[in-house]
């Protein structure tokens, strides 16, 4: 039998969607990220979220979004503004009881679009 995926290891999605929404808890109480999202549909912001997340860990969520440059161009989001996201998620993910294994790889996954997200200097 193969050994389960990362997806699975974490809980799936019992466990993935309450990190995300913890995760946007945090993103929506920081000051600095939080104009970003002003007319964002949050809920399927947090959709979109899972979905990459859990495909980033193997599991059977398919995101379906815009490309990522695409949806991030029309705000100027700075390498700071990046690393902010990433580290609500990191203790977010921690938080929820993940494994370091599973945060890392969910991060490297989220750090991977860096050029994509991060469009000025």
């Amino acid at each position: 039998m193969p050994a389960p995926s990362l997806y699975e290891q974490a809980g799936g999605d019992a466990t993935l969607r309450p990190a995300v929404e913890l995760f946007y808890r945090k993103v929506f109480q920081d000051a600095a990220l939080l104009p970003f999202f002003d007319g964002i549909d949050r809920e399927r912001l947090k959709a979109h979220q899972l979905a990459f997340i859990s495909q980033a860990l193997g599991g059977p969520g398919q995101y379906e979004g815009r490309e990522l440059r695409d949806a991030h161009a029309a705000h100027p989001i700075e390498q700071r503004h990046f690393d902010s996201l990433t580290l609500h998620m990191e203790i977010a993910f921690l938080e929820m009881g993940l494994s370091e294994e599973v945060v890392a790889q969910a991060l490297r996954a989220i750090k991977a679009a860096t050029g994509d997200i991060v469009n000025t200097r």
